[in-house]
């Protein structure tokens, strides 16, 4: 908002005959064109800011996913694998070999 009190007393005396002459309906025109660029700009953030929010849940969730893969991994080989290896596997089970 700064911006636009600064811009208007630049654009009361701008783009008139010789430059200098007061034309308050296209300084107007020029304001709502600025005031318009602003509330679509705002508009153009906050959807930024919505998608950020939803990528760090995201990201969130996909890092909690993976630490709970990794967990599991961890488990079948440190825990598992010695007491699955002892077992017969399932073909000599079922006296393929």
């Amino acid at each position: 908002m700064r911006g636009l009190i600064t811009a208007l007393p630049v654009l009361s005396w701008h783009g008139c005959v010789d430059g200098w002459e007061f034309c308050p309906e296209q300084n107007h025109t020029k304001v709502r064109e600025i005031e318009d660029t602003i509330h679509k700009l705002r508009e153009r953030l906050m959807e930024a800011e919505n998608t950020l929010q939803t990528l760090v849940k995201t990201k969130v969730a996909l890092e909690h996913d993976l630490s709970i893969k990794a967990n599991s991994l961890f488990l079948d080989q440190e825990k598992c694998m010695g007491t699955r290896k002892s077992f017969p596997s399932t073909p000599r089970l079922v006296g393929y070999t």
